[in-house]
C-alpha cells in the first residue's frame, strides 16, 4: 500500500524517519495506515508485493513466462485483497509506504509469511520446481526460516543458481552468521550500498575489497555480486576461478521520479531477464538499470505498460 503525503506530520507522530525500513507491530502499522488514509485518501494505492513478488511480477511483465512464486498469506481481508490483485494483474503480510517527495518510509508486518513450512516444499510436487535455472531468496524470508534456506542450498545449490537479496540493514544486522552462510552458498548476491556496508561491518571485514577477497578465497563457486546505490554507479563484482573483477556501471538520471519503492526489486527482475538469456553480467546490469528506471516513474512497483 502506497500513500503520497505532503509533509512529515504522520511520520513524526509515530517516530518514523524519512527513509526508515523496518518491521513494526501490526497494531501500530494499522494506526499509521488509518491516519494516512483519512488524511490522504486520494493518493492511496494498493499494490501487490513485497520484494520477491515484485520481482516475479516485473519479470513476467517483461515477457518471461516461466515464473513461480512461493509464499503464504493469511485468511484475512489483506490476504483476499492480495490474491485478487495477483489474479487480476498477472493477519497477511502488510507493507505501508509513505512517499514524501524523494523519500520513502517503509513499515511492515510480516504476518502469515512467517508461517511457511518446510513440508510445503519437501514434496514430490516441488521436485519439478528444482529444475529452475534460478532460485531467488529474499532477505525478508531468512528470519525464522533459515532452516528452509539451508534445505534449499542442499537441494538446489548443486544443480541450479541460487540468488539472495540482502533487502534491509536491520535484517543483516540481526542475522550475521546466516548471511555469511548464504553469501558463501549463493551464486548471485544483490543489495544496495547501505546493506552491503552493514554486512561488511557486522562480519568484521575492514572494507568491501577485503570482504570480496575472502569470499573468493573461501568458495569454489563463481559468483556475481551487484551493489546498487540509487542514481550513483552500480558496482558489478565478478568472482571467477577465485579471481575478482570489479566494474562500475553508470546510471542515467531520471527526471520524473514518482516512487523509488521496489526499484531494487525491478532491477533484479531486469537482471534475471537478461541472465536467463545468457547475456553477459555487464548486459544484465544494464537491463536491470533500464527496468528500474522505468518503474520509478510510477507509484508502486510497476512498468508503465502494466498500468494500461
Amino acid at each position: 500500500m502506497s500513500i503520497a503525503v505532503d509533509d512529515e506530520s504522520i511520520r513524526m507522530k509515530y517516530n518514523l524517519k524519512a527513509n526508515d525500513q523496518l518491521e513494526i507491530p501490526i497494531e501500530t502499522l494499522m494506526a499509521v495506515k488509518k491516519d494516512a488514509e483519512e488524511r490522504y485518501q486520494k493518493t492511496v494505492q494498493f499494490n501487490p508485493g513485497g520484494s520477491s513478488l515484485n520481482t516475479c511480477r516485473i519479470l513476467r511483465a517483461l515477457g518471461e513466462e516461466n515464473v513461480l512464486f512461493c509464499g503464504s498469506v493469511g485468511k484475512d481481508v489483506n490476504g483476499e485483497k492480495l490474491l485478487k490483485l495477483i489474479q487480476e494483474r498477472c493477519s497477511t503480510a502488510v507493507c505501508l509506504c509513505l512517499i514524501e517527495g524523494s523519500n520513502r518510509c517503509l513499515i511492515a508486518n510480516i504476518g502469515a509469511a512467517f508461517r511457511i513450512e518446510l513440508s510445503w516444499l519437501s514434496s514430490e510436487a516441488f521436485d519439478e520446481v528444482c529444475l529452475a535455472r534460478i532460485f531467488y531468496i529474499e532477505g525478508y524470508f531468512v528470519p525464522e526460516r533459515f532452516h528452509i534456506c539451508q534445505w534449499l542450498v542442499e537441494k538446489i545449490g548443486k544443480t541450479g543458481k541460487l540468488a539472495i537479496n540482502l533487502n534491509a540493514k536491520y535484517i543483516v544486522e540481526s542475522l550475521k552468521e546466516e548471511f555469511k552462510f548464504l553469501l558463501k552458498a549463493c551464486d548471485l548476491i544483490f543489495g544496495n550500498t547501505s546493506e552491503f556496508s552493514t554486512l561488511i561491518k557486522v562480519s568484521g571485514y575492514t572494507s568491501l575489497t577485503s570482504c570480496v577477497d575472502l569470499i573468493a578465497k573461501d568458495t569454489d563457486k563463481d559468483k556475481i555480486l551487484v551493489i546498487t546505490d540509487g542514481e550513483h554507479p552500480v558496482k558489478l563484482i565478478e568472482i571467477k576461478n577465485k579471481v575478482v573483477k570489479l566494474q562500475e556501471i553508470q546510471v542515467e538520471k531520471v527526471d520524473n521520479v514518482q516512487d523509488t519503492t521496489g526499484a531494487g526489486d525491478a532491477f533484479v527482475a531486469g537482471f534475471f531477464f537478461a541472465y536467463i538469456r545468457d547475456r553477459s553480467p555487464w548486459e544484465c546490469v544494464q537491463e536491470g538499470i533500464s527496468v528500474a528506471r522505468r518503474t520509478i516513474t510510477q507509484i508502486g512497483c510497476y512498468l508503465p505498460e502494466m498500468r494500461k
